[in-house]
């Protein structure tokens, strides 16, 4: 019991969980699959993910938390929580208030998947998906480069593909981050998995909590497409009316095949 507990709570404390990160982890541990395998496929307490187009039995696969809440307990509430009992709360909130936003972070990644994919699948979305939204990441020893990209969705009836940044703030989409992603774009589209959406058309889209009006047209003067959780509640609504509504058409990325 105790070691599904530690395994639970190593897999908190990080965006994501490699088998062999988990294994430097707890060296005492002699196999973390099986532990693994059950809090995945058994108690759902865990969720293995693959980047896009990954095979079953490839070995990028990474480990999160199911449950944001579970994960913020684990990662970051409870050691506070423990660590409040002998140090000055102050000292104890200038370590936790950085670690709530980087999970926050990574729960907003997960909103926009899951918000993308009900748009699309209630009619309301910008950009109707195929399937599923993904994201991609490669090893750090890969020839191509480090990549790694947070949402991934595609439409192969138009052969369009969209490619997603996201961050807690709008402000932190500013230009070393755009060139940046646009350079995860590029060597995406080098590697072996991505040289199949190579000749579709693509788009280049940001999503944060909230555009400001005058940060969103700055931003979409450059070509870039800007969604917030305002835009993804109309695309739901309007999906749920059943009016087959939709969002402005979508700007098409300068450079864009």
């Amino acid at each position: 019991h105790r070691n599904y507990l530690a395994v639970l709570r190593v897999v908190a404390e990080r965006k994501s969980c490699t088998h062999a990160e988990l294994r430097d982890a707890l060296p005492d541990l002699t196999s973390a699959g099986p532990y693994l395998k059950t809090l995945a496929q058994d108690l759902r307490l865990s969720e293995r993910q693959l980047p896009v187009f990954a095979h079953e039995r490839q070995r990028r696969a990474r480990y999160v938390v199911a449950d944001p809440f579970l994960r913020a307990w684990l990662g970051a509430l409870q050691p506070a929580c423990q660590a409040a009992r002998i140090e000055p709360s102050g000292r104890v909130a200038e370590r936790l208030l950085p670690r709530l936003r980087t999970l926050e972070g990574h729960a907003f990644e997960r909103m926009v998947r899951e918000a993308s994919e009900e748009a699309s699948r209630a009619g309301g979305a910008d950009f109707p998906m195929t399937d599923r939204a993904r994201g991609y990441w490669n090893r750090p020893n890969d020839t191509s480069g480090s990549v790694e990209i947070d949402f991934i969705a595609w439409n192969d009836r138009d052969r369009i593909v969209r490619f997603g940044s996201c961050k807690r703030s709008a402000d932190k989409h500013d230009a070393p981050a755009l060139l940046a992603f646009r350079g995860h774009v590029e060597r995406f589209l080098s590697t072996r998995e991505g040289s199949r959406l190579r000749e579709w058309r693509r788009e280049l889209a940001l999503f944060s909590p909230r555009f400001p009006a005058e940060r969103r047209a700055g931003l979409q003067a450059g070509g870039w497409i800007c969604r917030d959780l305002a835009d993804f509640r109309r695309a739901l609504l309007s999906g749920e009316a059943g009016a087959n509504g939709t969002l402005p058409a979508s700007p098409k990325v300068a450079g864009a095949e």
